[in-house]
C-alpha cells in the first residue's frame, strides 16, 4: 500500500528517470526492467525546477548499474 502512495507522489522527469516528492526531499529513481527500483540519488529541492545536475547524475548511476548487472559484477551487500 505504501507503495501505491508513493506512485502518486512521482513525476517523470526524463526518460526512465521519475522523481519521488515528499515536501521538500526529492529521490531520483528507475526501474531496471526486471524486479528493482534502482534509487539514483537524493537531494532537498530548494528551487521549482529539478537541477540538471541531478538529472544527470541519475542518468550516470543507472547507466553504471545497468552495465555492471549486464558485465556480472553487480555487488549485493
Amino acid at each position: 500500500m505504501a507503495l501505491a502512495r508513493a506512485a502518486q507522489n512521482a513525476i517523470r522527469i526524463q526518460g526512465e528517470i521519475w522523481e519521488l516528492i515528499h515536501g521538500s526531499l526529492r529521490i531520483l529513481f528507475a526501474h531496471d526492467g526486471h524486479q528493482l527500483i534502482v534509487c539514483t540519488s537524493g537531494f532537498i529541492k530548494k528551487s521549482r525546477k529539478t537541477p540538471r545536475r541531478e538529472i544527470n547524475r541519475a542518468g550516470r548511476t543507472l547507466w553504471e548499474f545497468r552495465q555492471a548487472r549486464d558485465d556480472g559484477n553487480l555487488e549485493w551487500r
